[in-house]
């Protein structure tokens, strides 16, 4: 199973990177990171991302995806995306 994040950075950063992490909440509120992977933006300053569900992948689960600071920009991160997998 995989689930797929697309996104894009504005003002356009073309070739700079993202990095895209996943978590999984555990039953007590906690949450454990799954994933953190860096993606380069292409020529629009988007991205895209499939992440592979490890098995057993039933739960909750949130993606987030931040752009460091660059010379003229702040750091920045998306909306929390929160996603839930029931067989």
């Amino acid at each position: 199973t995989t689930v797929s994040f697309a996104g894009a950075v504005k003002p356009a950063h073309p070739g700079l990177r993202v990095r895209v992490r996943v978590a999984k909440y555990e039953s007590d509120g906690s949450a454990t990171r799954l994933v953190s992977v860096h993606l380069i933006l292409d020529p629009l300053s988007q991205f895209g991302y499939d992440f592979s569900v490890p098995d057993p992948g039933t739960g909750l689960y949130r993606a987030v995806a931040k752009f460091p600071s660059d010379g003229d920009h702040t750091s920045a991160k998306s909306e929390k995306v929160l996603f839930s997998i029931d067989p």
